[in-house]
């Protein structure tokens, strides 16, 4: 929990969020970084999810970091990826 914070809030010393949107179903434990898809899909707190899994402890928490990472930086690259196109379609 204190990583999604540090991605999304980032507070003090003129930081900005790294992500606009991080959340865990606390149904499914599956991290989302698209708030549209997160609360259509599987409700504001997991109401809507239906494919209950237990949380991810110990051992398998390291997998649960491992797709966080991987989530994170698609998200981060693909950020990078619209900026730069975006800066080099602007000077043109």
């Amino acid at each position: 929990s204190e990583l999604r914070r540090h991605l999304t809030e980032r507070p003090g010393y003129g930081y900005t969020p790294q992500l606009q949107f991080l959340k865990l179903c606390r149904t499914c434990n599956e991290d989302f970084l698209d708030k549209e898809v997160f609360e259509s899909q599987h409700g504001y707190k997991g109401e809507l999810c239906n494919n209950r899994k237990i949380g991810r402890r110990k051992a398998h928490a390291q997998v649960q970091w491992q797709l966080l990472y991987h989530h994170v930086e698609a998200a981060m690259v693909s950020q990078h990826l619209e900026a730069h196109t975006s800066s080099l379609s602007n000077n043109y």
